[in-house]
């Protein structure tokens, strides 16, 4: 049976306890987003729309680190200049927030790692918000995209046949209805400097180390657009099982310069995985369960 994996582009972070998931079936991704707003902005919300569990996650402001510790996203002290530890909060298996301990001035961006799983990886869609301290929240700018990963066995089993399709995917296609996301308008997406890297070691593959290649680049047009709902697949060629592959890109709307830096990758479900360095506790301070 093939392995399957979605990623998103736009991405943007939780399984309980009562969740058996495996620590190979992590799906990475790296975003910069800027606030949307002229108002200074208090927090950011990340949700999960379709099926899937937030294993971990981490925002990072000019003036402070936001990250989570581990599944149950505990407190954790790893401030970008010594200052107090920030809290992130849980809201649900699916949905997560970070209140910003300094209000973050209007586009001031923030760069946002998310680690979770799709309980389908060929059927998510996420939301995300910024907060504000009169009440309201306004969706981010980034273009809401879906990166697939394929890999296929072949006769050696330390050699995986990959592919990747990029979709302009449409909310109503994973049965949101129109009340919590309208695509009608949807616009088509273009994806700028899109290039893959192949056979990525798996010694650092982890939520603050995956997006720095040491694998072999294979190019992408450099310039495409995809249109509501259509979708561009590329062959990878063979790729080594205990490896992963990284996807970067800028997206942007069509017709728009504003363009948003992504990064997303995946491992096929039997690589090695080692042990997120965020997830042990001897390195964390202020650490509660």
């Amino acid at each position: 049976m093939r392995n399957q994996w979605w990623l998103y582009t736009a991405a943007l972070v939780a399984a309980s306890g009562a969740f058996s998931i495996s620590a190979n079936s992590q799906t990475f991704i790296r975003a910069t987003l800027p606030n949307p707003s002229q108002q200074t902005a208090t927090g950011y919300r990340f949700q999960i729309l379709t099926p899937g569990n937030v294993l971990d996650g981490s925002v990072q402001t000019r003036n402070s680190h936001l990250a989570s510790s581990d599944a149950r996203l505990v407190e954790a002290s790893l401030p970008s200049r010594p200052s107090g530890v920030i809290r992130a909060v849980r809201d649900t298996h699916a949905s997560v927030s970070f209140p910003f301990s300094q209000p973050l001035p209007g586009n001031d961006p923030i760069d946002l790692r998310v680690a979770f799983t799709p309980t389908k990886y060929w059927n998510v869609y996420f939301q995300d918000v910024f907060q504000y301290a009169d009440g309201h929240t306004e969706k981010s700018r980034i273009p809401y995209a879906a990166f697939f990963i394929n890999y296929e066995p072949t006769k050696d089993p330390t050699k995986k046949k990959a592919s990747l399709t990029i979709v302009n995917n449409v909310a109503s296609s994973y049965g949101i209805p129109k009340s919590v996301v309208n695509d009608d308008a949807r616009r088509p997406i273009t994806f700028r400097n899109a290039q893959v890297f192949i056979n990525n070691k798996m010694d650092h593959y982890d939520l603050q180390h995956f997006d720095k290649p040491d694998g072999q680049k294979v190019d992408l047009p450099a310039t495409f657009t995809l249109k509501a709902g259509e979708a561009q697949t590329f062959d990878l060629g063979i790729v080594d099982t205990n490896s992963y592959v990284l996807t970067l890109s800028e997206v942007s709307y069509e017709g728009e310069n504003e363009s948003f830096p992504i990064a997303c990758s995946h491992p096929p479900d039997n690589a090695l995985q080692p042990k997120d360095p965020l997830q042990d506790d001897s390195d964390l301070k202020g650490n509660s369960n």
